[in-house]
C-alpha cells in the first residue's frame, strides 16, 4: 500500500494508559521539514490543545517515501493521565482521530 502524506495512528481505539503510536509519512518524492518537535497536536473534543503546549524548534528531514514514528503516554503536559473520550493529532493539514476508552 502507498501512504499519502499525512499522520497517521496505529489504531482507531486504545485503552486507557496505552501507549499511542504516532506516524507521519512523506508521500512526496522530494524531503520535507519537520520544525517543531514534536511536529504533532493533540486535541481533544472540546478542540483544546491537551499536547505538547510548549515545542521546541528545531529542523528534523523526512525522506521521500520515509515514515517516523512518534509515542505519545496519554499525559498531558502536567504528567496527567488525559480522560476517555475522543482525540485528533494533527500535524500541519493532516490529521487522524482516536479514541480512549
Amino acid at each position: 500500500m502507498a501512504w499519502s502524506t499525512g499522520i497517521y495512528v496505529t489504531q482507531p481505539k486504545y485503552s486507557l494508559e496505552q501507549q499511542v503510536t504516532i506516524i507521519i509519512h512523506n508521500g512526496e518524492n522530494d524531503a520535507i521539514g519537520l520544525v517543531d518537535v514534536p511536529p504533532w497536536t493533540i486535541k481533544n473534543a472540546q478542540d483544546e490543545i491537551i499536547f505538547p503546549m510548549i515545542r521546541s524548534h528545531m529542523a528534523k528531514m523526512l525522506d521521500p517515501h520515509y515514515s517516523t514514528l512518534y509515542f505519545w503516554d496519554q499525559k498531558d503536559i502536567h504528567g496527567v493521565q488525559v480522560p476517555t473520550g475522543k482525540y485528533v493529532v494533527s500535524w500541519e493539514k493532516y490529521k487522524a482521530a482516536f479514541e480512549i476508552a
